[in-house]
């Protein structure tokens, strides 16, 4: 009993802790916006740990299949920007995938572009609250008791847009929810990134 009481403390710590850090980053997101520091790293070994993260913070008996191209292990990402579009996006379909549901990540790199693809098929997104997905504060009328700030989606958003890529997304309720991230490929000479090291 006294295990599953400390499991319960430390998962509402760690809540309260993801709130915080949620309302910091949006209000300096607000007022100054998102720093923008490119850097080369191994993208595929960061979405491992990101992942991991998730299922630690999140207890759901959900699988969560991540495929991550060869490509894609050595290009030029900022790595902040980066971690708060995977976390979310991934947390989030944990969170609203049903018991014992499934959440495909995909990763993929070309001369272009880095391509995020997110997909659950949990309770998906009521047609009328699509258009207002990305406001802050907003959440759908189908999230019942689960829990959110309702301001992920914004952060992702403008992180998106700092990194100087597209997030687009498809969903039917009850049945899921696809996000795909486009964010392009950045050239350390132009930009003047800091390398690995």
């Amino acid at each position: 009993q006294r295990l599953e009481k400390l499991g319960n403390i430390n998962r509402q710590v760690q809540r309260l802790v993801r709130l915080m850090d949620d309302v910091l980053t949006i209000t300096r997101a607000e007022s100054v916006g998102f720093e923008f520091r490119p850097r080369n790293l191994d993208l595929v070994a960061l979405c491992h740990e990101i992942i991991e993260d998730v299922k630690i913070g999140y207890a759901h008996n959900i699988t969560i299949n991540f495929v991550g191209e060869e490509s894609c292990h050595t290009v030029v990402v900022d790595e902040f920007l980066f971690g708060h579009i995977l976390q979310n996006l991934s947390s989030n379909a944990v969170k609203y995938s049903k018991a014992k549901g499934i959440v495909d990540i995909h990763l993929s790199c070309s001369e272009v572009d880095i391509v995020l693809q997110v997909e659950d098929h949990g309770i998906g997104i009521p047609k009328q609250h699509q258009s207002n997905l990305f406001e802050a504060f907003r959440r759908a009328t189908n999230v019942g008791q689960i829990q959110g700030t309702g301001i992920g989606m914004t952060i992702v958003k403008r992180a998106v847009e700092a990194h100087g890529g597209t997030i687009e997304f498809t969903s039917v309720e009850g049945e899921g929810t696809t996000f795909i991230v486009k964010l392009p490929i950045i050239n350390l000479k132009t930009k003047g990134a800091i390398t690995e090291g």
